[in-house]
This record gives structure tokens, C-alpha cells and sequence, in this order.
């Protein structure tokens, strides 16, 4: 009985398939379709329900060659290592940065070097055991402030702590002041969508501001720190527009922009020396661009989805960036190879910096809720961080000397965490709405969040810190004690993209994950 045909599953199984073909039922239109498909209109002996079901066949038989197809192509698009030769101007611009990584890397190691002098290691623990206390003491909220009429996206302290900036969907652009919180100026934006912004460094907010056409052009000097650029430039707005556009000191309308990606721009960050800036896109690309000639030097391709987060290491020799696919990519800006894919998070990457102390650890937030640390000298990942229980969107190390972790999430809470053992210090709850992106000030004084709810909060100690005066952590020039930017005649115009150079990997390009932000 068992190797007897099932008959009736026959049955069923062909009636599906005929249901499935769509085939004409006049026998007019069945002889028309036979033609169109190069096939005899009619056969010896062939009734009009035997050339109905002739075409049905031909018609499944296409059907099930498609996917095939498909396959077949797919296949064939496999991974490859491949190299883009680079311009003249990308090859003087890499000797460049290895030359200044190299004084900047020696000029930290003995910095670090002063410090150990200055401070044992245990004293130094202990203050920093002391200062997340006192954090977990007094640090509460100080103003809640409404900042745009649509969800904010981005917020960031000025390198003075002076101002704070935040963009949102609107399309503008705020600047706040700093403890009071009031609204110093509105930057007309593009009128798109802005989802982040950055600062360059050593700029200020001025009420005047350069004038029209000022600005100044020098090459990199690790003493000179940001002032070794387009001087008035301020600040830096991704936008929904395909464009980067900037701000100079005290004008209200922006001066540029820089163009050549081929979907929204989502993140910006200035190099340390303030000359060159990085953007991250949709597109799936980083790009490097120049900004004393304002053009696109480095197209850099690698990442199989949209490219997110994105951060320069403290002496400018790496690049590191994290996609919507879940991958963080470590470049070398010296050489532009991919020196270490950082695999581990199952979701998209919104989010990564580097801690100031040591500057071999990074974290990186996901969307799978989680916070890791990784270790560039091991190679490794160090610490998983079980942080929230939604999407993690911003993550940002005390900048001063990295003595905790801020990490802001959907649940509508910033925590704050020990930088040694990623134990949680405190829990900063009260916006409404899920928090979009935060940021800790220069000196670690403050906090800041902004959330969907389009408000942000200022997050600061009742009390000072009676511990080590961060002076002992800085020479006396960087001790918040910022000169003027300066000043020279510059060009307004948007930057063209130009062509790029560096290592990438061509793979199959997926449908994006469009991140929640």
C-alpha cells in the first residue's frame, strides 16, 4: 500500500499549478499567446482544452526558469578585494597625515607620560573612583529646554563649552548658550531633514562673527591645533539633501557645501586638526574631504549597507566607521587599508568614539541594545555591555581624560558608566520621548540630551568636584583657554565630488535598513 501513488495529492498539486499560471480562457486569445511565444498555434489532433494546457506548461516552465536566473547571478557577484588609484593630491595628503599622526601620537605619549609623573596610577584610580561618585551624587538635570517645533537629532558642546548646537527635522540649526540654556541664534538650514552636525576644533561662537568673505587657509601643525584651517568655519551639518553644509562664527546663513553623495549624508566629524572633514551616507560610502580646497579627496567603499557612525582617533592616523549592517571598520588614513573589521554586533551601528585615555579603546552603540568595547591593540573585543533595553543611539567618553561612558538610548534614559569596570555610575530618566543623541561637554562638567520630543536637557552637578584640577591632565595652552580662529579671504563655493582612492570590498549591495533616526 505504501508504493501506491497518492493520487489525490497529484490531483491537488496540478490544480495549484493551473491555478497559478495565468492563462487566457478564449480560445482566440490562447492561439494569440502561442504565436507571441514562438510556439506552433496548433497542433495534429489538438482540441481547444489540449492547447490551453500546452500554454499553461510553456507559461509554468518560464516561470520556474527565473529564479534560475537569479541564482545564477547572484553567484557570480561574489566578494573581491579590488584598489581605485588615487590623485596626486590624496598621495601628498596621506604623507601628510603621517607625518602629523606621528608628531601627534609622540606629543600624547608624553603627555601621558607628565601625567604619570604628576599623578601615581592608584591616585589616579581613586579619583577617578571619586568622580563617578560625585557624579552619581549630584549630577541631575538643570534645564529642559523645547528646541525645535519637529524631533531633534543630533546635539553638540562647542570645544569651549560655551554653546551647545542641536538640528533637527526642521532643517535648521540652534545655538544655545551654556549654563543658561538660552537661544543665542537660529542658522537657516537647507529646509531638508539635518541628522548630525559637528564643531570644528578650537572654534567659537561669536555674535559678529567673521564677515562675509573672511576666513584663513594653513596646513597642518599639531601645535597650531584647529586654527591650522578655513578659519571662521564653525560648523558642519549632515543633511537629508545629499549635502554637507557649513557655517561660519556668527553668520546665520550658510557660507557652502560640500556635494557628491548619492543619498542622505547621516554623520560628520572634523579631523583633530580641523583641516579635513568625514561624512558618512546611505549611499554605503565615507568620504574624506579637504576643506582648504573644498573637494572630495577620498572616496572610501567597503561597507555592504549604509554607513552610520563614524570617528577620527585623537592623533588622526585612523578612521573608524560602523554600517546598518552590524559591521565597525577601523582605516588607516595613512595608507587606506581596512586594518581591522570589527565583527560582533548583530544589528546596525549608530554610534562609536574613542576614549581619550590610552586611545586604543573604542566603544561602539547598536541597535541591538548593547555597548562594546573594543581593544585596537589586542585585536579584540574586551567588554559587552548589556546597556538598555532598546535601540542604543549615541555613546560618548568623558573627553577630558575618559573617566566614564554616556550612552543615550530609545528607553528614554542616558546612563553614565565607569570607564574601568562598565559598571552603571547613574541613570538620567526624564524626556518623554526616545533620545536621540547626547553629548558630554569639553572639561566633563556637563551633559546633554536631545530627544524626539523635541526638547533637551542640560545635565550638570550641583556642586564642584573636589578632586585633581583638570589642569593636571593638560599642558597650560589646553586648558579651555581657546585662541580666536584666524582670519584670511575664502572663497564661498560647493564642493564637486572628485575621485577617490582606497580599499573596498564589492559585494552585493542589500535593500538598506533605514535607521530609526
Amino acid at each position: 500500500m505504501e508504493d501506491l501513488p497518492v493520487v489525490h495529492e497529484e490531483i491537488a498539486l496540478s490544480a495549484m499549478r493551473f491555478t497559478s499560471a495565468e492563462v487566457p480562457t478564449q480560445d482566440k486569445d490562447v492561439r494569440q499567446m502561442l504565436r507571441s511565444l514562438g510556439e506552433p498555434i496548433t497542433l495534429f489532433g489538438e482540441g481547444p482544452w489540449e492547447r490551453r494546457e500546452r500554454l499553461r506548461l510553456k507559461i509554468e516552465s518560464q516561470e520556474e526558469e527565473k529564479p534560475g536566473e537569479e541564482e545564477d547571478e547572484e553567484e557570480f557577484q561574489e566578494d573581491e578585494l579590488f584598489y581605485t588609484e588615487g590623485s596626486k593630491e590624496l598621495l601628498d595628503l596621506r604623507r601628510e597625515l603621517a607625518a602629523f599622526s606621528l608628531r601627534a601620537a609622540a606629543k600624547r605619549l608624553q603627555r601621558e607620560k607628565d601625567i604619570r609623573t604628576r599623578i601615581p596610577p592608584w591616585e589616579e584610580r581613586e579619583a577617578v573612583d571619586k568622580f563617578n561618585k560625585h557624579l552619581q551624587k549630584s549630577m541631575a538635570v538643570q534645564v529642559s529646554q523645547v528646541g525645535d517645533d519637529r524631533p531633534l537629532t543630533q546635539g553638540r558642546f562647542s570645544p569651549d563649552a560655551r554653546h551647545f548646537a542641536t538640528c533637527g527635522w526642521s532643517g535648521s540649526l540652534k545655538i544655545w548658550s551654556v549654563p543658561k540654556c538660552g537661544l543665542v541664534k537660529t542658522l537657516r538650514g537647507p529646509g531638508d531633514r539635518l541628522h548630525g552636525l559637528a564643531w570644528r576644533p578650537n572654534s567659537q561662537w561669536t555674535q559678529e562673527g567673521a564677515g562675509e568673505g573672511e576666513g584663513g587657509v594653513i596646513g597642518m601643525d599639531v601645535d597650531a591645533g584647529g586654527d591650522g584651517v578655513e578659519g571662521g568655519l564653525c560648523l558642519a551639518a549632515a543633511c537629508a539633501d545629499k549635502k554637507i553644509h557649513l557655517w561660519k562664527s556668527g553668520s546665520v546663513k550658510p557660507f557652502g557645501a560640500l556635494e557628491g553623495h548619492e543619498d542622505r549624508v547621516n554623520r560628520v566629524e572634523f579631523s583633530p586638526s580641523g583641516r579635513l572633514l568625514a561624512s558618512s551616507s546611505h549611499d554605503g560610502t565615507w568620504r574624506l574631504w579637504d576643506l582648504e580646497r573644498k573637494t572630495e579627496v577620498l572616496l572610501q567603499e567597503g561597507h555592504a549597507r549604509g554607513a552610520y557612525a563614524l570617528k577620527f582617533h585623537p592623533d588622526s592616523s585612523l578612521v573608524i566607521s560602523g554600517d546598518l549592517g552590524g559591521v565597525v571598520r577601523v582605516w588607516d588614513l595613512r595608507t587606506g587599508r581596512c586594518v581591522l573589521p570589527l565583527e560582533g554586533h548583530v544589528k546596525q551601528v549608530l554610534s562609536v568614539d574613542v576614549n581619550p585615555r590610552g586611545c586604543h579603546t573604542i566603544a561602539t552603540a547598536s541597535d541591538d541594545h548593547t555597548v562594546k568595547i573594543w581593544d585596537l591593540r589586542q585585536r579584540r573585543l574586551s567588554q559587552n555591555i548589556l546597556a538598555h533595553n532598546k535601540l542604543i543611539s549615541d555613546v560618548v567618553y568623558e573627553p577630558l581624560r575618559g573617566r566614564f561612558l554616556l550612552s543615550a538610548s530609545y528607553d528614554c534614559s542616558v546612563k553614565l558608566w565607569d570607564s574601568d569596570k562598565y559598571a552603571t555610575t547613574k541613570v538620567l530618566t526624564g524626556h518623554e520621548a526616545r533620545i536621540m543623541g547626547a553629548d558630554v561637554s569639553p572639561d566633563g562638567s556637563m551633559a546633554a540630551s536631545v530627544s524626539f520630543d523635541r526638547t533637551w536637557k542640560l545635565w550638570k552637578c550641583d556642586d564642584l568636584f573636589e578632586g585633581p584640577d583638570s589642569e593636571l591632565y593638560l599642558e597650560p595652552s589646553e586648558v579651555l583657554n581657546l585662541p580666536p580662529p584666524v582670519s584670511a579671504p575664502v572663497q564661498e563655493t560647493s564642493a564637486a565630488a572628485a575621485g577617490g582612492a582606497g580599499e573596498g570590498s564589492r559585494v552585493k549591495r542589500e535593500e538598506e535598513d533605514e535607521p530609526m533616526n
